[in-house]
């Protein structure tokens, strides 16, 4: 009875360190060609992971930065995970989105809002508020002469 409690505690333990929450506790710049990695703070222990991040998007967390770290197969030597800075986050509603560099010196972002707009922000202040929802009359090639908006 004693081996099956101890095998029981084992796997358990396997379980619960296959999926950790922890800190960004250093990280590397990307290299191109290579996976970016950065040091996780969980459970008392700091380890090397490399970074995951959807197709088409790039990131490095800051320091920080909350992340969950993966056992690939449940093997410690196999490690990947995914972070962001959510006190770096601007404010948004439902159902809209940013997209940006949060943690830059000066913060600059895409958002696409509720009414279906584009907005560029800069350092906090909106730059362009309609990015792409109205047409113009009179573009020539270049972009150097444009008419006025068309109603």
């Amino acid at each position: 009875m004693e081996a099956v409690l101890s095998a029981l505690r084992s796997f358990r333990n396997k379980i619960l360190t296959m999926i950790q929450r922890g800190t960004v506790h250093n990280q590397e710049p990307y290299v191109a060609g290579t996976y970016p990695t950065m040091q996780i703070s969980a459970m008392k222990k700091t380890v090397d992971v490399e970074i995951v991040n959807p197709y088409g998007f790039a990131s490095v967390p800051p320091i920080g930065s909350l992340a969950v770290k993966f056992n690939v197969q449940g093997s410690s030597s196999n490690q990947v995970g995914v972070a962001y800075d959510p006190k770096t986050i601007p404010a948004h509603n439902p159902a809209e989105t940013v997209i940006g560099a949060f943690s830059a010196s000066i913060p600059t972002y895409l958002k696409f809002t509720q009414q279906g707009t584009i907005e560029i922000w800069k350092g906090g202040v909106p730059v362009i508020m309609d990015l792409v929802t109205h047409l113009h009359a009179g573009v020539t090639t270049g972009g150097d002469l444009s008419g006025p908006p068309v109603p």
